[in-house]
């Protein structure tokens, strides 16, 4: 097109509209790639903006040239698609930098929340995501229990409460990430996992009460049980 057709005239650069926070509302939330199911982003507001979270091409922030329509900082643009009751259903990215290009996204709607996870808990948005993709929902009932996650594997006592060092392992068994940073750990974790805790904190796989100190140390607290809203946690982030 470029060559039979050029392009005379500079393309006018759109004309943004900050976004309120309430009008954010119809866009946030989890959506799922209709065609490559493990590719699901997250969008939440950012000052005016909206910020999409997602595993590839990572996080960009979109401004709002109209309702439905939005573009990024290289100017790629995204549109929302409404379903037939008008709620906002789908989005498509024409980013090249993922595979976003390859077919819509569905939002995924998220289900009841938990009575007994409090709406002020720093661990509630990792719950909800995670209910909301049934990959970790009630333990009884209705409740979720942030209790002791119990091992399930062969090789493992079933009744034998996980520690946090034995889950830093499986999740690296699952995902095989690669440091992405220099990471100095402080307290007690044993040799075997020593590699995987480390791995896991240089690439931000930590939960809200783990924290690098100043001196640059972290203390995963490898050899106390593990919570289940810790575990979600955990979970979340190594999928993104």
């Amino acid at each position: 097109m470029d060559h039979y057709f050029p392009r005379t005239e500079t393309p006018e650069k759109p004309v943004y509209v900050t976004l309120d926070e309430k009008d954010t509302e119809k866009y946030v939330g989890l959506y799922q790639n209709t065609r490559f199911l493990f590719l699901k982003s997250k969008f939440s507001y950012a000052d005016g903006k909206l910020l999409m979270e997602t595993g590839a091409p990572g996080k960009h922030i979109f401004k709002m040239i109209t309702p439905l329509l939005f573009e990024d900082e290289s100017g790629n643009k995204l549109a929302f698609k409404k379903d037939h009751l008008g709620s906002i259903e789908y989005f498509y990215y024409d980013s090249l930098e993922g595979l976003h290009f390859g077919s819509d996204s569905q939002k995924i709607h998220r289900k009841q929340p938990f009575p007994d996870v409090a709406e002020g808990s720093k661990y509630k948005s990792f719950i909800d995501d995670l209910h909301a993709l049934d990959i970790m929902g009630a333990k009884s009932g209705s409740r979720f229990e942030k209790k002791q996650m119990i091992a399930g594997l062969p090789s493992f006592d079933p009744n034998a409460i996980i520690t946090r060092q034995t889950a830093a392992v499986m999740i690296q068994n699952l995902k095989e990430l690669k440091p992405a940073s220099k990471v100095r750990l402080s307290g007690q974790t044993d040799a075997w996992a020593v590699e995987a805790v480390t791995v896991l904190v240089s690439q931000d796989v930590i939960d809200p009460d783990t924290t690098v100190q100043a001196d640059g140390t972290v203390d995963f607290r490898s050899n106390q049980p593990l919570l289940r809203q810790e575990a979600a946690a955990l979970l979340d982030k190594a999928i993104k």
